[in-house]
């Protein structure tokens, strides 16, 4: 008996679950530009597609923990200084 030659081969790039992530900073890119309201819905449903809802979740607060500092910074220094 021979084997058909019509069979698929095992491949890992067709397979579902190695499908790839967002690195840290495409998903800290992601999440400034939803942020600001400037992201496209193309590169928006992309990146929902692509990354990991934790990630997202992580980096947002990252950078709301951020912008809270730095308005906290200013702040303390225009009344330190007047």
């Amino acid at each position: 008996m021979t084997t058909p030659k019509n069979t698929p081969a095992s491949s890992s790039t067709d397979s579902p679950s190695t499908k790839a992530t967002l690195t840290f900073w495409q998903t800290l890119v992601s999440v400034l530009y939803a942020m600001l309201g400037v992201q496209g819905k193309k590169n928006a449903q992309a990146s929902l597609e692509e990354g990991r809802i934790g990630m997202f979740i992580f980096v947002g607060l990252l950078v709301v923990g951020c912008f809270i500092l730095v308005v906290a910074l200013v702040a303390y220094l225009a009344i330190s200084s007047g």
